[in-house]
């Protein structure tokens, strides 16, 4: 009885070995199928090396949430600047980044809410400093939404007088071309002003934004005749004064027509007052936009001098005169004018330094060059004559052109 039971639960036993081992074949296919789907390329991903798993990268949510835009900057303090910007209503936070302008690392200065649109950067000290600056949207668990657009800025902040107003001196020669010196000089400061700040982060005020200028109550032709130390006073609490001219000579000199001189007499002339005169940082910038404007005529074939530009020392500046202003093939160079009582002679000047501010005049060249008007009026010498004078001053602050 007992040994037959057990023959009779033999082939059962046997049937069911064998089920076992078929489920355990089709895992391992199964478990094989699922590894092929999933590596790159999906179920066609061939080969026997072990794909690597590719790494995470997060996109900012642009779709969702936009970046800040009108990102701009003003000096506030000595030791601070001032970031303004606006918000995407959807937006609740961001973060407030700088960094170094030749570095690469961001550092978090601070989260705040979006609507307050503005966050006041303190620095350690006064001394000149340039930093990159961006704003992003975030979440409130902090998780990056949209990232901003850098802008360079800084804590230096430069008064800008485009010379004289409209029609102050018009010319009457049959090439004028449709230069006039106040004009033109107009249009050389609001290209200064947003070179400056798009460019190197230097803030900027300008005595005059339209073709006329009021100051303390006086009005164009009073402020060039018996008021000019105003223009020069309305600097006061900037880091620098740059009064924006163009040059003339006295009449018919060296044997010429007064507004028909041969481009032999061009030549860049900066002239600082007695604060600048005292400081080799104000004395270096000087020498660098006179370098600077004389690289731009040269290259325009406006001088025969080249890109000569005797660099002024203190105790050795070249004293000016009519004789020397007219020369021909006379480099330009850094120059200081004594006025009565040892002050400086030149009106924004001397209103410059009763402010405490350095200053400088720059005549770029001379309008009394049918060639330099012509060069002014129908091509893109204004342009460039603001980009020299940036790349001066920001080279005596020590700034770059950041990469952002």
């Amino acid at each position: 009885m007992n040994r037959n039971h057990r023959q009779s639960r033999a082939p059962l036993i046997a049937v069911c070995v064998l089920l076992v081992i078929a489920v355990v074949i089709l895992c391992a296919l199964l478990l094989s199928r699922c590894s092929r789907d999933d590596a790159p390329g999906g179920a066609e991903a061939s080969g026997d090396a072990p794909a690597s798993a590719a790494p995470t990268v997060y996109e900012p949510e642009a779709a969702d949430v936009g970046g800040v835009t009108d990102l701009t900057f003003a000096k506030f303090v000595d030791n601070a600047v001032r970031l303004e910007w606006t918000a995407p209503a959807e937006a609740e936070r961001v973060v407030v980044l700088r960094r170094e302008s030749a570095g690469s690392t961001w550092e978090q200065l601070a989260a705040v809410d979006a609507a307050d649109g503005a966050y006041v950067d303190t620095y350690p000290s006064s001394e000149p400093q340039q930093y990159l600056y961006r704003v992003d949207v975030v979440s409130d668990a902090g998780d990056l939404l949209a990232r901003g657009s850098a802008i360079p800025a800084s804590n230096i902040s430069v008064c800008i007088d485009p010379g004289h107003y409209r029609n102050y001196s018009p010319l009457s020669t049959d090439n004028v071309y449709g230069y006039e010196e106040g004009t033109v000089m107009l249009q050389l400061g609001l290209e200064l002003r947003r070179v400056l700040h798009d460019s190197y982060g230097i803030d900027a005020v300008m005595t005059r934004e339209t073709d006329s200028i009021t100051l303390g109550g006086y009005t164009d032709s009073e402020l060039d005749n018996h008021h000019l130390t105003l223009r020069g006073e309305y600097a006061a609490g900037q880091d620098l004064f740059i009064s924006l001219h163009s040059n003339a000579n006295l009449d018919n000199a060296n044997g010429y027509p007064t507004l028909n001189q041969p481009i032999g007499i061009n030549k860049t002339l900066v002239f600082v007052n007695r604060v600048a005169l005292a400081d080799d940082v104000y004395m270096a910038m000087a020498n660098a936009i006179g370098r600077q404007v004389t690289a731009v005529n040269a290259e325009a074939g406006l001088t025969t001098s080249g890109k000569r530009f005797t660099e002024g020392e203190r105790d050795s500046l070249i004293t000016w005169s009519d004789p020397f202003n007219d020369a021909l093939d006379t480099p330009g160079t850094v120059c200081y004018r004594d006025g009565e009582n040892h002050d400086d002679y030149y009106g924004v000047l001397r209103g410059a330094a009763k402010a405490d501010v350095p200053g400088f005049i720059v005549e770029h060249g001379f309008h009394t060059v049918a060639e330099v008007r012509r060069a002014a009026m129908e091509g893109d010498l204004v342009t460039r004559w603001a980009q020299a004078d940036a790349a001066g001053i920001a080279e005596g602050f020590g700034f770059v052109v950041p990469k952002t």
